[in-house]
């Protein structure tokens, strides 16, 4: 997103409607009017008033309602931003922060922007420059012995394999809807070329994807104090005192607000899979965690444990 930011295709303050058309009537709360069309500042902050469809939010119908309407059914990008637009908001837009399907809105954004499909955006904008060589939307059969194992402990004693289907699909087989929020296989190795790009203010060795400008504006606080004031957990992240929400990940502006031992500008998220990272500007330092259970409540917090862990070393 903000590599076509770049190029001057989308800005925080259009409406979602301009690049997205379907949305255009969007409805809000029970089919009432919105109090102002989504903008994409929302839409990338997670306030725009989405749910997530996998009955992770608050019991308001709205994940219910995205069930019905089959979109993770849908028969590819398209078709699932139409299905999408048929339901109403969850909130009035930049009311409330709820983590959400904004992200796969994003992807289809960015299908419309370049004309492209998302796996081919991906790989010639980011993959192929960064020299990220396992990174997709599945796994080419040679790679596949290399392919982990991913275990779960949802309502079972010890650990399981994980074959839920709304997490598991043919490795072997491209998604019918590639997600903007979802799905990709990587390594450790990918995914650290990635982060260094972020804390590198967009450039890897030669290759440059992104302005310096454009890091900035998306690893920087974009939510109210209303919404930080309140607070917000989302699976193992939070959003409070000191630590708000970029574009697309957590943003901590006031790290000893926020009881975190990270620097300044931090910038990091998780991913249900059991991932996490984070890239810290003020040390110069990004760190890549990757293992083999879903996270789940109840679980250690890795990534406040490997925080702690970065801070200690750091300090002898």
């Amino acid at each position: 997103m903000m590599a076509l930011y770049d190029r001057g295709l989308w800005t925080p303050d259009d409406p979602i409607a301009r690049h997205l058309p379907e949305f255009a009537d969007v409805k809000g709360p029970g089919g009432a009017p919105v109090d102002h069309p989504p903008a994409m500042r929302e839409l990338m902050t997670h306030t725009a008033g989405f749910g997530y469809a996998f009955g992770t939010g608050p019991h308001d119908g709205t994940d219910a309602a995205y069930a019905a309407a089959g979109v993770w059914q849908a028969e590819n990008l398209a078709d699932f931003v139409r299905r999408v637009a048929a339901v109403p908001l969850a909130y009035q837009p930049g009311s409330a922060w709820r983590y959400s399907l904004s992200m796969d809105l994003q992807g289809a954004i960015i299908e419309r922007l370049t004309g492209q499909s998302l796996p081919d955006f991906f790989q010639q904008t980011l993959f192929g420059p960064l020299g990220m060589v396992d990174s997709g939307f599945y796994v080419p059969a040679d790679k596949l012995p290399r392919l982990a194992t991913l275990y779960h402990m949802y309502g079972v004693a010890e650990l399981t394999v994980l074959d839920h289907p709304a997490f598991v699909r043919d490795p072997k087989l491209a998604p019918k809807i590639p997600s903007g929020g979802a799905g990709l296989y990587s390594t450790v190795g990918d995914y650290a070329r990635f982060a260094q790009m972020l804390l590198n203010q967009g450039e890897l060795g030669d290759v440059r994807v992104l302005r310096p400008a454009s890091v900035a504006l998306m690893t920087r606080n974009h939510l109210p104090q209303a919404i930080i004031d309140k607070g917000v957990l989302a699976g193992l992240q939070k959003i409070g005192p000191g630590r708000g929400y970029g574009f697309n990940g957590a943003v901590f502006f006031d790290p000893a607000a926020a009881g975190a031992p990270v620097g300044r500008g931090t910038y990091q998220w998780d991913g249900a899979s059991g991932v996490w990272f984070w890239i810290d500007p003020e040390h110069d330092l990004l760190f890549v965690g990757m293992i083999q259970r879903m996270l789940q409540e109840g679980m250690p917090r890795l990534q406040e444990l490997t925080q702690a862990l970065i801070a200690e070393a750091l300090a002898r």
